[in-house]
């Protein structure tokens, strides 16, 4: 795996989680950055914006857990906006994009 379930939960401040959510995320992010990158292994030594870039994608599915939208009011109920924010995994960021781009495998 790019990112190690034990890295990922000590950045979430959770050091010493042992759940499966670290270890599910830390694989799904795996998954998105090789899938995206075209690798069907892992490079040696894996580039560190590489990693940088997996534990992001991670970060972003640990701390949405549900993958929940939500709604924020910015001026009252009186007449204001309601602002809604999508929390669903999205994909990757346009900067995500852009490192992995670097490393990505084009067809022969």
């Amino acid at each position: 795996m790019l990112v190690s379930p034990e890295q990922l939960s000590q950045v979430c401040g959770r050091p010493g989680d042992d759940s499966e959510v670290p270890r599910t995320a830390a694989s799904i992010a795996t998954g998105v950055v090789m899938g995206y990158c075209r690798w069907s292994e892992l490079p040696n030594p894996v580039p560190t914006d590489v990693l940088a870039v997996a534990l992001a994608v991670a970060l972003r599915l640990v701390m949405n857990l549900g993958q929940w939208s939500s709604m924020s009011d910015s001026a009252g109920s009186e007449g204001g906006s309601a602002k809604r924010r999508d929390g669903g995994y999205q994909g990757l960021t346009l900067t995500e994009q852009t490192i992995l781009n670097r490393w990505r495998q084009r067809s022969a």
